[in-house]
């Protein structure tokens, strides 16, 4: 069934892109042009942006064979193909397989009927996503990183590092407000008498990659004379990023905080929530 529902899901998000031969964002051709610039060891195309993403599309298309505009084309659905996967897997780690229906349900609601119930435009779910492709590294770190908690296993730190890598060359935006969070309030529900050692030494191995992963972006900082500060604050704002949802069942007013309307910036226009 879990397969089942997340093929539908993909094909519901290629079929458009398939059928449409003109992307349909501007953004497409931003991204394809950083893919260029990459081949011509130009890696951060005069802004340093996190460019895993672009890597991952060059190699996919060197070892294929096939053209970057066509992996562009179809890495939306391929990564919500993937994101289906992941998400039964941590809903199914959370209720600890109790409920065998939870899962699914979570699945088919992302899958199935995204313009119901998720404020998501579906169009950002079938173009290309630097965001969804590094969710899907970022799931399986957190949870195989609450099991080597869990399980006091300390070789598991190899492979959340990596991950952890793998979300930070991705998208910063991910990895500052969802992995890391998600990671420390590991460290704080797992009972630490017992597994104190354990989470020291991933503590350490995350800061000091958190160090190394820092370290190309502040070169690129300095090199194009970009405030580090601003740096950060721009991977938390993308401007090709929106949302049009006419079709949700619950409206967009009940579910946004009014604390984001008194705290947001003066400067900042809301349009229909």
């Amino acid at each position: 069934m879990l397969l089942g529902i997340a093929t539908i899901g993909d094909l519901t998000r290629m079929y458009p892109a398939l059928t449409n031969a003109a992307p349909f964002s501007r953004g497409w051709f931003l991204e394809l042009n950083l893919i260029k610039n990459l081949r011509m060891q130009d890696y951060f195309s005069g802004y340093p942006e996190p460019g895993g993403m672009h890597a991952i599309v060059s190699l996919f298309s060197m070892l294929t064979q096939v053209s970057p505009e066509m992996i562009l084309h179809l890495l939306g659905a391929l990564s919500s193909f993937f994101l289906c996967i992941f998400i039964y897997w941590v809903a199914g780690d959370i209720t600890k397989k109790k409920y065998s229906w939870a899962p699914l349900m979570g699945v088919s609601v992302y899958a199935l009927v995204p313009m119901l119930f998720i404020p998501i435009s579906l169009d950002q779910q079938i173009e290309v996503s630097s965001m969804d492709l590094a969710l899907c590294f970022a799931l399986p770190t957190f949870i195989i990183s609450i099991r080597s908690l869990r399980r006091e296993q300390p070789h598991y730190c190899f492979y959340v590092c990596s991950g952890f890598v793998a979300t930070a060359m991705t998208n910063l935006f991910v990895t500052l407000a969802l992995l890391l969070p998600l990671l420390l309030l590991g460290f704080v529900i797992v009972p630490t008498n017992y597994f104190s050692r354990t989470i020291n030494k991933m503590a350490v191995y995350l800061g000091l990659v958190g160090i190394l992963i820092a370290i190309p972006f502040l070169v690129g900082s300095l090199y194009y004379g970009v405030s580090f500060e601003s740096f950060l604050l721009s991977q938390f704002f993308y401007i090709q990023s929106y949302n049009y949802y006419p079709l949700l069942i619950r409206p967009i007013e009940t579910l946004r905080c009014r604390n984001f309307l008194y705290f947001a910036p003066k400067n900042v226009v809301i349009v229909n929530g």
